[in-house]
């Protein structure tokens, strides 16, 4: 996934952890396999391919896959968007960055849209030249195979990395929210049990959050962290709920989380961050009680 992947699992034995460490790993590069647009051979690669109007059959996976993306789709009002691919391309996220034209950016904008791919249980077909991309959802995916698998092969407990994402289960996981101003300050700390954070923005790639929407660059105001049991939903959230902005994002979460185990915390810009966390698992300021 053009990332780095760092596994710890636990087990009664040596032995039974090495196979669980195999069998995350493994499930890791299904996930690949089936869901990177860098591979040619990939199934979302093929179904990219595909003409358009073709129903085009689904392995249970990859419909369990767009399924998800389209939940998220519409959770979030269609910021979370992974038809994207023409808009990926028209801005260089694959090949260093450029500026589109007002032209290009608006050709690209006609050819996304995950309203324009329709899936019909185990089948899809494009009703345009749209193009998927799982950079917003794919690593959770992963991370969740990762995680089932170690569990199935007899790990008692296991953390998956994967790109700054983590996954756990079976364990506790202390964790920092770094400053999007200073990458090696903590803006915040996290507790997960049995769940996973993701975090959005612009600190390490700029520029590179699209809003689906508009075409456009999402606002950089900060960075945006979702907590939540499932590593893909975690996932596609903080890629969504970054692009709504701020504070759209918070009353999403204030209406959507209560009572849930999901968490949304944004950090804004220095000189005055701001964390701001909805009730969930536990979020403080560094040298804060929880």
């Amino acid at each position: 996934m053009g990332t780095h992947l760092d596994l710890r699992v636990e087990a009664a034995d040596r032995q039974v952890a090495l196979l669980a460490s195999e069998a995350a790993v493994r499930a890791v590069e299904q996930v690949e396999a089936r869901l990177s647009t860098w591979r040619p051979d990939s199934e979302l690669s093929a179904l990219n391919r595909a003409p358009v109007g073709t129903w085009v059959r689904l392995s249970p996976e990859l419909a369990s896959d767009l399924a998800l993306a389209a939940r998220c789709h519409a959770a979030t009002g269609g910021a979370f968007d992974p038809a994207i691919l023409a808009l990926v391309e028209a801005w260089g996220l694959r090949s260093g960055g450029r500026v589109p034209s007002d032209a290009e950016r608006a050709e690209a904008l006609a050819l996304s849209g995950f309203h324009q791919l329709e899936i019909s249980t185990d089948r899809a077909r494009r009703r345009a030249p749209i193009g998927l991309d799982s950079g917003g959802f794919g690593k959770g995916i992963a991370l969740d195979a990762a995680l089932a698998a170690a569990r199935a092969a007899g790990a008692s407990a296991a953390v998956v990395d994967l790109g700054g994402q983590v996954a756990t289960f079976g364990t506790t996981v202390d964790l920092d929210v770094a400053s999007p101003a200073d990458r090696g300050r903590a803006a915040a700390h996290l507790t997960l049990v049995d769940a996973s954070a993701a975090t959005s923005g612009h600190a390490e790639r700029p520029g590179h959050l699209l809003d689906p929407r508009t075409g456009g660059q999402a606002p950089d105001y900060g960075s945006l962290t979702v907590v939540a049991p499932s590593a893909a939903w975690a996932d596609c959230l903080s890629t969504g709920l970054y692009v709504l902005g701020a504070d759209a994002a918070r009353a999403w979460a204030q209406d959507q989380a209560q009572g849930s185990d999901l968490q949304v915390i944004v950090v804004a810009h220095d000189p005055a961050p701001a964390l701001r966390p909805t009730p969930g698992p536990t979020a403080h300021r560094p040298g804060a009680s929880p």
